[in-house]
């Protein structure tokens, strides 16, 4: 089995909000009030996005971790990472603004 492992203080994750391809272009996908679905991929990754931590490197602090869900600064990430069926993203640890503890998927 082939296994990711970030270096330094990378961080792999996934988002926790669905992502679309319109016109080409990968976005977040954004929705009115209404339920009517709203393509704009500047103004969709503007906002910080939560993601899943999937791997971290050695010098990621250790409340960072595995099954943390984490709010990523708007931006601050890689092209999506395909590897094995799954898309994944990377960021720095710096670059992380929260890390939710009361949610942690094992």
């Amino acid at each position: 089995m082939n296994v990711l492992k970030p270096i330094r203080n990378h961080v792999l994750f996934q988002f926790e909000d669905p992502m679309i391809k319109h016109m080409g272009v990968r976005q977040f996908e954004s929705r009115t009030e209404w339920g009517f679905a709203v393509f704009s991929a500047d103004e969709s990754a503007k906002d910080a996005r939560f993601g899943l931590v999937v791997a971290v490197g050695p010098e990621v602090p250790e409340e960072i971790r595995p099954g943390v869900r984490i709010l990523i600064e708007p931006l601050k990430w890689t092209p999506a990472i395909p590897f094995e069926g799954e898309e994944y993203w990377r960021t720095d640890s710096d670059c992380i603004l929260a890390v939710d503890e009361d949610t942690i998927i094992q």
